[in-house]
């Protein structure tokens, strides 16, 4: 499926299941292995494959230890792109945006008082509305609706 809110699009396995409680979770895989534009949808090809694999057949290891063996495979990460928008997230994204633009100011001997010119405020702001621009395709972001799923017998939530 489609990858997290960018300008460029990418590609991820999302699993989806119920904890314990009947809440629905769901999980975000991402391939961390550098990889060409091509090769991102590949490689979330190939862990679909697998966790596909081992969700319709169990494995002889499944079968030799008596409970779920997870299948093998390269690092992933899972995090909500609405994350971005938290509070914190914005409020360190701008502190950081103003110690960069008065380092570049003092650098190009621009004045920090809006008074005197074009500067500090002026650079910051601009800084600033880069970063909204950046952040659109979030601000836009949806997350999928939950598909139905068919049980499985014998596999349990890990």
């Amino acid at each position: 499926m489609s990858g997290p809110p960018a300008w460029g699009r990418t590609r991820v396995v999302r699993l989806e299941w119920d904890d314990e409680a009947g809440r629905p979770r769901y999980l975000r895989l991402v391939p961390l292995a550098p990889a060409a534009r091509g090769g991102v949808a590949a490689a979330c090809r190939a862990i679909y494959d697998a966790i596909a694999a081992w969700r319709d057949r169990p494995t002889a290891a499944t079968e030799a230890a008596g409970r779920v063996v997870l299948p093998q495979h390269a690092e992933v990460t899972s995090a909500s792109p609405r994350q971005v928008l938290q509070r914190a997230s914005l409020t360190g994204a701008w502190v950081t945006q103003a110690i960069a633009t008065a380092i570049a100011c003092v650098m190009l001997r621009l004045p920090f008082d809006p008074r005197a010119g074009a500067g500090l405020a002026d650079v910051w702001l601009a800084a600033a509305a880069s970063y909204a621009i950046v952040l659109i395709p979030v601000w836009r972001h949806r997350e999928p609706a939950r598909v139905e799923r068919r049980a499985v017998p014998g596999r349990a939530a890990a």
